[in-house]
């Protein structure tokens, strides 16, 4: 008869092996506490200001009513309406894109007694923690190999980024955050440096940026708008001249006729220069409501206060350093003694 050996144990078994190995387990939490501590203490204290603001939705002036049934009976094709938001949700987009990041790059802002490039500053003070040195330590080995910092000019439609600023980037992107309340409609951004007085100045960069940023899009689209329309409004009030003629000439050589088909005829160029009459009037009546938002200073980002200077840090994370580094090495040390006596079992 084969003999077979057990290949699992009980939890009162596992129990008692743990118990056995609480010395080695506490000296594992010591030194991984204590490992724990030096990572806690020697990161660089990072700070977060955060900036809120109230998304004011424009008013959509809306063309579906009589100018659109005016216009489906004249055979136009008018857009439903006029709406120039945003997506709330698309901000974080923005923020986190090349070009904010880029022109947040190449802005001056005040640290310490100086003025100083918010580039130079990641450059020269920007610390890394142990853990972005190690994840970076491969894209540093790779950027030994590859010097090439070409920039490609002459495009003004795209964007050239060297191999510097997209580390940056890389690294700048992770330390925005972005939240939007729905219900609310508040939207709330921040970046984490280190440095209080730089963060709130950073903060308050994001907001002006996300502003010129909506106000330029609400401006593209009323101006496309304007554009089509005008270019309608002239058609139509060619069309409008013609009838007003058509109607003038006809009444003019039937003075003296008083037939049926006289009239009808009459009453057809009546129709149409009724209808001609309405949509132009209605299309200059767009075209200058239009032409008046445009002229308006709309507020579409409403700031909740100023930004205030941040007092305690955000990172680093004591506690959560320290019960992660003992979590972390107390887990892998009950599956190294499980494994190696699983070995010794089996030998």
């Amino acid at each position: 008869m084969k003999e077979t050996t057990r290949e699992e144990i009980t939890l009162f078994e596992l129990l008692e092996i743990l118990w056995d190995a609480r010395k080695f387990f506490f000296r594992v939490a010591v030194i991984s506490g204590c490992f724990g501590l030096v990572i806690g203490f020697s990161s660089p204290k990072e700070w977060r200001a955060e900036a809120r603001v109230l998304l004011n939705h424009s008013d959509q002036m809306d063309l579906s009513g009589s100018l659109g049934d005016l216009a489906g009976l004249a055979g136009l094709n008018l857009p439903n309406s006029t709406s120039s938001t945003i997506n709330p949700y698309a901000f974080e987009d923005i923020l986190k894109g090349d070009p904010f990041i880029k022109s947040l790059l190449s802005t001056p802002f005040k640290y310490r007694s100086d003025t100083i490039l918010f580039q130079d500053y990641c450059e020269k003070h920007l610390k890394k923690t142990w853990f972005q040195k190690l994840r970076s330590l491969p894209g540093y080995i790779a950027s030994l190999f590859n010097q090439s910092n070409r920039v490609i000019e002459g495009y003004s439609d795209f964007i050239a980024v060297t191999a510097k600023e997209e580390q940056l980037i890389d690294r700048l992107e992770k330390r925005i955050s972005y939240e939007y309340d729905a219900e609310k409609g508040i939207l709330t951004f921040s970046m984490d440096i280190q440095d209080p007085l730089l963060s709130a100045q950073i903060g308050h960069f994001m907001m002006n940026y996300l502003s010129e940023y909506v106000d330029q899009f609400v401006n593209r689209q009323n101006e496309t708008r304007l554009v089509f329309i005008s270019n309608q409004l002239n058609e139509k009030e060619e069309s409008f001249k013609l009838a007003q003629y058509a109607l003038a000439k006809f009444r003019d050589e039937n003075t003296m006729l008083n037939s049926n088909l006289v009239k009808n005829q009459l009453e057809r160029l009546k129709t149409d220069y009724n209808l001609s009459f309405s949509l132009y009037a209605e299309m200059a009546q767009n075209y200058e409501q239009i032409k008046i938002s445009l002229e308006e200073d709309q507020m579409v980002i409403q700031p909740l206060g100023p930004i205030t200077i941040p007092v305690e840090e955000v990172a680093p994370n004591k506690p959560i350093i320290l019960l992660s580094c003992v979590f972390t090495a107390l887990t892998v040390s009950i599956f190294y003694l499980l494994v190696k006596m699983r070995v010794t079992d089996n030998r």
